[in-house]
């Protein structure tokens, strides 16, 4: 009986390892762009809700005054609210990283009120666009970042 001589291999080849590392690079690039959309979508979340604090404090003003456009100082003089004046934060993120702006595109009126979340430049949010809501309760949200509110941009949701 004849013995085999033969190598014995064990082991991976290359093209093994390449598949292998080409299979956790595509799941590692998709987990990626999956967190970074959470991350947008979470920030976007938090500008919304402090957007409504603010409509809301807004509304407990104009209960107060029977105007929107009027806030009274700490030395009981009467003037237009910022978001400052009513206790509110310039940005829903800590000061030191703000991710939006929040602000009165126009001052509030006696009857009207506008108020916006714009997203700041340096932040993975810069081209989400910006999210806006009115006295009248519209939320419009500018995905595309272009000014023009569309009808199916009347909405907050993604």
């Amino acid at each position: 009986m004849m013995r085999r001589r033969g190598r014995r291999t064990s082991g991976f080849t290359l093209i093994e390892l390449v598949i292998v590392l080409t299979v956790v690079a595509i799941l590692a690039i998709l987990a990626v762009r999956s967190y970074k959309g959470y991350v947008i979508r979470s920030r976007r979340i938090e500008a919304e809700t402090q957007l409504l604090q603010l409509a809301q404090k807004l509304e407990q003003n104009y209960a107060q005054f029977d105007t929107y456009n009027t806030t009274a100082t700490a030395d009981g003089t009467k003037n237009a609210p910022t978001p400052a004046d009513l206790g509110f934060p310039q940005s829903p993120a800590k000061p030191e990283s703000p991710i939006y702006t929040i602000d009165f595109p126009s001052p509030p009126t006696s009857t009207y009120f506008l108020i916006r979340a714009t997203p700041v430049t340096s932040t993975m949010n810069m081209k989400d666009g910006f999210l806006q809501f009115d006295s009248t309760g519209l939320k419009s949200w500018d995905r595309n970042n272009d000014a023009a509110i569309t009808d199916d941009e009347r909405t907050w949701n993604p």
